[in-house]
Parts: C-alpha cells; structure tokens; sequence
C-alpha cells in the first residue's frame, strides 16, 4: 500500500504525479509505456502524457476497455433478448473508433501507438494483468474529480492500480 504522504498526496495533487518506489524502479528513459484511457474527457490528456514522455522510436500501448448490455430491449416482444455475438463486436468496432479518435487528437512523431480494446472487467485487474504481461516501463492512468469525495478516495481503479503495480504509475488528475 502507499504510504499515508504519498496517497495524500496523489489524492490532492492538480498536476501529474509519478509514483516510483523500491518495488517499481523508473529505468529512464520510458520506451514501452502503456496508457489506460476509458474515454471520458481525461482520456486525451492521459495520451498526450504517455506520448511525451515515451522516448523517439519508442511505443505506447493504449488500453481502453468497453462494456456492452447482456440483454437489449425488444421493440416487438415483452421481454428483452440477449445481445447477439455481432452486437459484442459492432460495440467493440465502435469502442475502437472512439479511441482512435483520440488517438488522431494527439501528436505523437517518432512513437509508435498500438491499441488493444477488450470486452473485460474489472478495469483495475485488467490494467495489472496487462501491465504484466507487457511489461512496460511506465503506466499511465487518470483519476476521477477532485470534489471533496474523489480527494477522499482516488477511485478504486486507480488505487488499486497504485497499491499492486509493480512498475512505475503516472497518475494524471481530472
């Protein structure tokens, strides 16, 4: 877990922090980052982030993750029907359209962007297991608000994503 200063201070800060430890040296310069983007309106700031402090000819993997509804209202029958497996993927198309998007927003010469969008949660769990299996040497997420509540709790994503990586974490506030 982090330690009372430094979760205070993640929790409070206006500008981005980068959390390194004993457990998750920074090896500088940061040529594979990974940056989790769930499309809300941080998403942009979170990649251009991840962009400028990837090295030339480096990569960033941006993850994002998306959910679709089991079952859909029928407009014809009294109960809903499940969604079709064409459905799951026009959704995850669309995801992916939407982060691409994003994506165009953001200058990024001499970086390399390559996109994985899943059908899977929960987020933090999926940004651990991914973060693992890639083995990038920085991770970049974005937290909720900064209202009163949200200082009092980063958001379980990214608290959880805090406490368990075992690589360096840029926390890019709302």
């Amino acid at each position: 877990f982090l330690g009372s200063a430094a979760s205070g201070l993640v929790r409070g800060a206006h500008c981005p922090i980068l959390v390194v430890g004993e457990n998750r040296p920074a090896q500088l310069p940061f040529k594979r980052v990974m940056a989790a983007l769930d499309l809300s309106t941080i998403s942009e700031k979170i990649l251009a982030h991840a962009v400028g402090l990837t090295a030339p000819g480096g990569e960033v993997t941006v993850l994002s993750l998306y959910e679709y509804p089991l079952v859909s209202p029928n407009e014809h029958d009294v109960l809903p029907r499940y969604i079709s497996k064409e459905e799951i993927k026009r959704y995850g198309e669309q995801h992916a359209l939407r982060v691409q998007a994003i994506i165009d927003k953001v200058p990024h010469p001499g970086v390399t962007i390559k996109v994985e969008v899943m059908a899977k949660a929960p987020a933090s769990q999926v940004i651990l297991d991914v973060s693992q299996m890639t083995n990038p040497d920085l991770v970049v997420i974005g937290t909720s608000g900064h209202r009163a509540w949200h200082r009092m709790m980063i958001g379980s994503t990214a608290a959880r994503v805090l406490n368990e990586a075992t690589r360096p974490v840029l926390v890019v506030p709302f």
